[in-house]
């Protein structure tokens, strides 16, 4: 058996609160979410870029929020399409 690094499990859980915090914004916006990996296997350096992109974003939408906006309902399919 073959024994992993002490950082996988963290890493592989970092990459999927990136995936789904990105999906999440996409959501949010309207966007189609089909094909958004939620376990993407990602390095330090992708994991930074979506980070900042996530951050961009998010920055981005709070900035144009307004009551008619938080008064939108997000209406989305689950990562199984349903």
């Amino acid at each position: 058996m073959a024994v992993s690094k002490p950082f996988d499990k963290p890493m592989a859980l970092h990459c999927h609160v990136l995936a789904t915090e990105q999906i999440w914004l996409a959501r949010i916006l309207g966007e189609d979410t089909a094909g958004h990996e939620i376990w993407p296997v990602l390095t330090f350096v992708q994991c930074r870029q979506l980070m900042e992109q996530n951050n961009n974003g998010y920055q981005l939408l709070f900035k144009q929020l307004d009551k008619a906006a938080l008064a939108k309902k997000a209406v989305y399919l689950n990562s199984k399409g349903t």
